[in-house]
């Protein structure tokens, strides 16, 4: 009798069969947290955890967090708020950036989730419902302070029963976007606080109030209002070229370590090329290790034959050499001492804010996006 592939010792897993891996310091995660709280005590410090908490793992790090202290989370869409919700104690407050016209307010009232309207007719049809249903609605409102996404301008606000809206709707809190807010110095900032300060103190001066966001840490106190809401910060990565020059001050605990397997080690001759459309001529003898990690496992292409980047190991600068493949990449280890050099090792593809902004300047993309980008094939282990 034959077995299945799906039974017995031929019955594999995403973890035993991962050749990438994101290491996440739960200890960190906490640090991070409570250390944004100690920066602004009177600040009620709520989490952003979208996209599956930026790829990491909302499911895991929403009761992470609230153990630190949070009591509050935002996403994205109503899934995302389903998906953290069994996670966490039934006072914890989840907030939903958008979706709302799909799922309907009901979906909101029954899971005791937090809207935030941003719209005249995301308002409106609120109202309808709470009038047709004879309740009271929880609900935030997001303003349009310049950021142009989303959210009510000045004209929609003039335009709306203000004090409808207050005697219909709970209104939990007052929110805006800063556009800026990683530049430090940079005047749309204070433009925005402008604006945002005098919407707020004309038509919603008894409410909680937030305009910031992960930028906080290097913008000043008065940004911090009565909320902010904590994204990137919670894994402790923040963009040096934001912090300036003065970085000895940085709270922080970097909280995510992506590590690649190297599946075989060799060595390359002059003349030789690497990788697709042979884009790497060989100048010299040199061994290459290559690792089970390619783009579609979050490794940009654009990176390829970076200069400025290099994933490492044991400490030791191993450079792109080729081009990345989908599930692979060729590394130059020539520099790393061969009785050091064997197949179970593990490359360190990102591990600090140092490499983690190089990767994202090589990729031309964003500290945000090389996290989210980190495939489904990339083992999550919490520490």
């Amino acid at each position: 009798m034959v077995s299945s592939p799906s039974s017995g010792t031929l019955a594999m897993n995403s973890a035993t069969e991962a050749g990438v891996r994101l290491l996440i310091n739960q200890a960190a995660l906490q640090h991070n947290y409570q250390m944004l709280c100690h920066l602004h005590p009177k600040t009620d410090h709520g989490a952003v955890i979208k996209a599956n908490g930026y790829g990491v793992g909302a499911a895991k790090l929403a009761p992470i967090l609230e153990q630190a202290g949070c009591k509050s989370f935002y996403v994205a869409r109503p899934s995302e708020a389903m998906d953290i919700s069994p996670t966490l104690s039934p006072k914890t407050k989840i907030y939903v950036f958008h979706g709302h016209n799909e799922t309907g307010f009901n979906f909101y009232f029954d899971n005791g989730f937090i809207p935030i309207l941003y719209s005249r007719p995301c308002i409106e049809n609120a109202l309808v419902y709470c009038q047709k249903n004879n309740i009271n609605l929880s609900a935030a409102l997001l303003l349009n302070t310049g950021m142009n996404r989303l959210g009510l301008d000045s004209e929609d606000l003039a335009s709306l029963d203000i004090d409808l809206v207050k005697s219909t709707l709970n209104i939990d809190s007052i929110h805006s976007h800063l556009a800026c807010g990683r530049t430090k110095n940079h005047p749309q900032n204070d433009k925005q606080m402008a604006l945002f300060t005098q919407l707020c103190d004309q038509h919603f001066p008894e409410y909680p109030r937030g305009l910031s966001a992960s930028c906080q840490l290097v913008l000043p106190d008065y940004f911090a209002s009565n909320l902010t809401r904590q994204g990137l910060n919670i894994f402790g990565a923040f963009s040096p070229a934001d912090l300036g020059e003065d970085q000895s001050f940085f709270p922080l605990q970097f909280a995510l370590k992506v590590q690649a397997k190297i599946l075989q080690i060799h060595t390359v001759q002059p003349g030789e090329t690497i990788g697709y459309d042979a884009s790497y001529t060989v100048e010299k003898p040199m061994r290459i290790a290559t690792i089970s990690m390619g783009y579609a496992d979050g490794l940009p292409l654009s990176a390829s034959n970076s200069t400025t980047y290099a994933p490492t190991l044991y400490g030791i600068k191993t450079p792109i050499l080729g081009k990345v493949s989908m599930d692979l990449t060729t590394l130059d280890v020539s520099d790393v001492p061969e009785n050091q050099l064997d197949h179970s090792s593990w490359v360190d593809v990102f591990y600090d804010n140092v490499s983690l902004y190089l990767l994202a300047d090589a990729a031309k993309s964003s500290l945000h996006e090389i996290i989210l980008r980190l495939g489904p094939r990339c083992e999550r282990i919490f520490e």
